[in-house]
């Protein structure tokens, strides 16, 4: 029977076809069957997780948590809400608008401090790149003021890359102690654009201080240039006369100027600190820029031109002469600096007046 039957098949093109066309719909059709079985259900788990987090968010809101801590009810009740809350939280939104809930606690009454601490730092190790996240456990740790404090916050800062949580990123290094250490400054990606920014919200002298530290990073670096344009645009800004707040500044200012070639400039900053030994540096710092004019002098100034030369010698002498009535003397400090700072210009003028008149008396001439 079974043979004939298939025989029968066989034998017709046409049969064959729809046989093969029937066995493929049945299939087809289980294969459809069985996603919607076990496909449907999983998206009706999702949707069902989704739908039960909104609500119990919106029963929480009914439940008036606020409200409740100000009238002193069970702590462990509202606790246990928003922990179970937080477990059904899946996306980074749902979890900050828990986040969002247990600050307003914490800002009500210190005992929710904790919990609110401890939920901002699972859901930050849950999504490690999320900046937002990071900002929040940021703001928590800081409310606990915990011994584990600076690390945390040092590790929450290097995740606060968006540009509106650059005041937040700053405070988080200096309440880290990033910036006490120089080697640990430098290795801070960024932390130049955080000092130099002009954040509104910053008192002056808040922002002055930031700056301040923008240049002893640059000298840190090595960026000598960018160090003393930094530095000569905070003297700008200095009042003329030293004070309690600004003679630290000054003073780190003329030692920079002294270290880096500019003598002058330095003895310039030591004279407005007006101390002893401030003097006795102005001193030292007018010797040693006299020294360094009288010792660049071209050999040819001295074999070609004796009265230029004679002319640098007196100079130097007279700032050297100057230098030793500072010491000696420190009421008569403005006259003896003012002739030592003539006495550098003058033997500077009489190199340059020889160079010049070397290749054109005309010019020579003109100069004088």
């Amino acid at each position: 029977m079974k043979n004939s039957f298939f025989k029968n098949i066989t034998k017709s093109p046409l049969k064959t076809v729809c046989l093969i066309g029937l066995i493929l719909a049945v299939v087809f059709s289980w294969g459809i069957v069985l996603y919607g079985f076990f496909g449907g259900r999983s998206i009706s788990g999702r949707s069902s997780s989704g739908s039960t987090f909104a609500r119990e968010l919106r029963d929480y809101d009914l439940f008036d948590a606020p409200k409740r801590v100000l009238a002193c009810e069970s702590q462990d009740q509202i606790e246990r809400r928003l922990s179970r809350l937080q477990r059904q939280a899946r996306s980074i939104d749902e979890q900050l608008s828990v986040l969002k809930r247990r600050r307003a606690l914490a800002l009500i009454d210190r005992r929710y401090i904790p919990g609110y601490d401890k939920a901002a730092r699972e859901a930050t190790e849950a999504s490690a790149f999320s900046a937002p996240l990071a900002a929040v456990a940021a703001e928590a740790v800081m409310m606990t003021g915990s011994p584990e404090t600076p690390g945390l916050l040092g590790k929450y800062a290097t995740r606060l890359s968006q540009n509106r949580f650059d005041l937040l990123e700053l405070s988080a290094h200096v309440l880290a102690g990033n910036l006490e250490n120089p080697l640990t400054a430098i290795s801070l990606s960024g932390l130049e654009n955080l000092l130099t920014q002009e954040f509104l919200s910053l008192p002056q002298r808040i922002h002055r201080d930031l700056l301040i530290d923008d240049f002893l990073l640059k000298v840190v670096k090595g960026d000598s240039s960018a160090a003393a344009m930094r530095l000569n645009t905070l003297l700008a800004t200095t009042p003329p006369e030293a004070t309690a707040e600004t003679s630290n500044f000054l003073r780190m200012g003329a030692e920079f100027f002294y270290d880096h070639g500019n003598p002058l400039r330095a003895a310039e900053l030591f004279f407005r600190l007006s101390g002893e030994k401030d003097i006795a540096q102005a001193a030292d710092a007018l010797v040693f820029a006299l020294s360094v004019v009288f010792f660049r002098a071209p050999a040819s100034v001295f074999g070609e031109a004796g009265f230029f030369s004679a002319f640098a010698v007196l100079a130097f002498f007279a700032g050297v002469s100057a230098a030793f009535v500072l010491r000696a003397m420190p009421a008569c400090a403005p006259a003896a600096v003012f002739l030592a700072a003539e006495g550098g210009r003058t033997a500077s003028a009489g190199a340059l007046c020889f160079r010049v008149s070397s290749k054109s008396p005309n010019t020579f001439m003109k100069l004088i």
